[in-house]
């Protein structure tokens, strides 16, 4: 970590994981990429008409020239979350992306949003609820149906965070956070106290920020021809955007011992207020942000000359701009340093109120990943400000990469909220990963997927494929990893052994076969487990499939030393494939290494592994019967029905009624796919990997929506007639 070993107290996070939907952006991905290449995804809009719609709140119709949407923000993967069809159609569609985010984020982060370890704290915050005021207001049927406690339960901002820990199950703090335009990196600000005081182990921070209709207009500040000129001579006004932003937080030290994907650190961060200097509540004040930076940067312990890059808050307008401009100076000045890259995201996606804070973190954590400093869209001219500060700061008009120095990159995100409360993080480069045993050529890795419907198996299996398919030098056993341990397993499942992504990419595109070889397609839940070791036989296994398990496995191999020890074997005993007591030992030693994969451990067993599974009774049992049993008992779903896994003579391992192997990766591919929970770290166990970036659940998303106006009761036709005659008639 460039040079530095952080140590028990060290106090910085690491960003792991991030998610997010901007204008023109339904991922983080889309997002870096229109910004990378300089790409304004605010939409030019004509003058509406009088009777477009579009609703006059303030009794006087203005201009709106520019529109910066989200997509699609009606649809939503109810039944993912186990919620009601009639409760998603009310719940405002801003808590409904932040939940869908919230999931994406730990999955980006390598982590089984249905299982993680440790406290989750869930930070973050939202708009204004319009889809309260401008669709549910006007429906007094829905209002009633639902009554006073559901509306609230559905529209509150109270509610945000909480619903996020309670669909996903998270035991860490749940805080909702609303500070106007500053509410995104003031949630990244209280997540990190939480984590560096030990309230939480991981946490989201984030915010979104979505109107209904999406082409509101803001009069008093908006730009007059739809282009945010963030620090131009040029500004004249902003365009307000939609959006939201999520990002996942954690310890450094936990991050680099877990083998976490580390975008970039977080090592100080601020916040405060303007209080009362200034002119108005509205009004922006230029002393209060000094400050927070200033503290920010001592909060990191580094200095304004080391900071290369800084994404501002840039309202876009003469007098935001100037004020930020002007507190910065107090900050930069004098500087010995190249003047600083200053940027805004405002400029791409206009200004997103509560989510501007997060879109801003998430810009310069990935200028700083990916070393590249990307340029300022419709920047010509420096405003005054900016002119006379030329030796304090620049703004890129074209990309160009940030290479790697003597010291590390660094770069600040400034917020500052209309009422006057400013947030300020300090962001370092990631650093190098510990050194590790690379992946030998040729070595098999187990891919796994699974969805909640064939349809969304499909799409995570034609995701996956698309993904490997750009990126053929990524470390397979990492991605294999990532899958097994950072995603849940979902009823309908795919599994696929391969020894390269291109190998990957190629099976990834077939249908699924029968055999755990090339893929399995199971459809069951997880149930109870009974695992039979069959009748001894010579010859046993095949020497050849011990070694498999042996150089791969850890725990059988352990298991099998154990019996050579016990049984005083020459060291040439792999050799031997014929004698009964290397049979015996064999199948006892994979019996074990079974009973350590599946999860949970089995409770309840009977036969020579539940006595002692290390101990020389139990092998002398075995070899003296040949057979031993154990069973586990799921109590998360103690009806789903036992799956027996029967380990043959031969020592292929067959789960009765479906699939089976001889291999380590084979048999838990069959495993896995019959609906048995396995554990992943003993698969793994000496092995360090490494979570990387996958794509995310394909979220199943249909219109949830309440329209302004109930639909018009259709014109009975001839059936509905006959209906009606007949009540009539009774």
């Amino acid at each position: 970590m460039t040079g530095v070993d952080p140590g028990p107290y060290d106090q910085r996070l690491a960003v792991i994981g991030m998610a997010g939907r901007f204008p023109g952006a339904r991922t983080v991905g889309e997002f870096w990429r229109n910004i990378r290449d300089g790409h304004s995804s605010i939409q030019r809009m004509p003058e509406p008409e009088p009777d477009d719609g579009v609703p006059d709140v303030f009794g006087e119709r203005g201009r709106i020239t520019a529109l910066a949407a989200v997509a699609d923000p009606e649809l939503f993967d109810a039944a993912f979350f186990g919620i009601r069809t009639a409760e998603a159609d009310i719940i405002d569609p801003q808590h409904r992306l932040f939940l869908e985010c919230c999931w994406e984020a730990l999955e980006t982060a390598g982590y089984d949003p249905a299982n993680c370890p440790g406290l989750v704290g869930v930070f973050g915050g939202c708009a204004f609820p319009t889809y309260l005021t401008e669709h549910l207001a006007y429906r007094p049927d829905v209002l009633v149906r639902h009554g006073r406690v559901g509306v609230a339960l559905a529209n509150d901002r109270d509610a945000l965070t909480a619903r996020v820990s309670h669909r996903l199950d998270l035991h860490g703090p749940a805080v909702t956070v609303q500070t106007f335009s500053s509410t995104g990196l003031v949630a990244v600000h209280l997540a990190r106290q939480s984590l560096l005081t030990g309230e939480c182990d991981m946490a989201l921070a984030g915010a979104v920020a979505v109107k209904f209709p999406q082409a509101a207009e803001y009069r008093g500040m908006q730009s007059s021809d739809g282009r945010c000129r963030c620090f131009d001579a040029n500004a004249d006004g902003s365009v307000i955007g939609n959006g939201v932003g999520i990002v996942v937080l954690k310890r450094l030290p936990d991050a680099l011992r877990d083998g976490d994907h580390i975008y970039a650190q977080l090592i100080g961060s601020a916040t405060n207020s303007d209080g009362g200097r200034r002119v108005g509540f509205g009004t922006p004040g230029a002393q209060g942000k000094a400050e927070v930076v200033a503290e920010a940067l001592a909060n990191a312990d580094v200095g304004a000359d080391d900071i290369g890059y800084l994404e501002a808050h840039g309202m876009a307008t003469p007098v935001g701009d100037g004020i930020e401009l002007a507190s910065l100076a107090r900050v930069f000045r004098p500087r010995a340093a190249p003047p600083c890259v200053l940027g805004s995201v405002t400029a791409n996606v206009g200004h997103l109120e509560a989510a501007a804070g997060v879109a801003g973190l998430i810009k310069a954590v990935l200028t700083l990943y990916h070393g590249w400093i990307p340029p300022q869209v419709d920047f010509d001219t420096p405003a005054g400000p900016l002119a006379t500060a030329a030796d304090l700061f620049t703004v890129a008009t074209q990309g160009r990469a940030w290479p790697p120095g003597d010291v590390p990159r660094r770069a600040g995100v400034s917020s500052f909220g209309l009422g006057g409360v400013n947030a300020h993080v300090v962001l370092e480069e990631a650093g190098e990963r510990p050194e590790r045993r690379p992946r030998e050529p040729g070595e098999p890795s187990l891919l796994v997927l699974s969805g909640r419907s064939p349809a969304a198996l499909d799409a995570a299996v034609a995701r996956l494929r698309g993904y490997l398919a750009g990126r053929p030098d990524l470390d397979l056993g990492d991605v294999a990893y990532t899958l097994q341990a950072g995603r849940p397993a979902f009823a309908y499942r795919h599994a696929v052994t391969c020894t390269s992504v291109p190998e990957a990419v190629e099976l990834l595109g077939q249908p699924p076969a029968a055999d755990a070889g090339s893929g399995v397609v199971g459809h069951r839940r997880a149930r109870p487990v009974t695992l039979v070791l069959g009748e001894d036989a010579v010859p046993g296994p095949d020497p050849a499939t011990v070694k498999l398990w042996y150089d791969g496995v850890a725990a059988f191999r352990t298991a099998l030393n154990d019996c050579v020890h016990l049984l005083g074997y020459e060291p040439d005993w792999r050799c031997d494939g014929t004698g009964h007591a290397f049979a015996a030992a064999a199948r006892y030693a994979l019996g074990r290494t079974l009973y350590q994969l599946v999860d949970p451990t089995p409770a309840t067993a009977g036969g020579a592994l539940a006595r002692a599974v290390r101990g020389e009774l139990a092998l002398r049992d075995l070899l003296a019967t040949g057979r031993a049993d154990a069973s586990a008992a799921d109590a998360d779903d103690p009806a789903a029905g036992t799956a027996v896994v029967e380990v043959a003579a031969d020592g292929r391992v067959q789960v009765v009624g479906g699939g089976g192997g001889w291999g380590p990766l084979d048999t838990v591919a069959a495993l896995w796919s019959a609906g048995i929970r396995i554990r992943w770290d003993v698969l793994h166990d000496g092995r360090q990997r490494h979570k990387v970036p996958l794509p995310t659940y394909p979220f199943q998303r249909r219109r949830h929506w309440v329209d302004r106006q109930p639909p018009r009761p259709k014109a009975p036709g001839p059936a509905d007639m006959s209906v009606i005659a007949g009540e009539r008639r009774a």
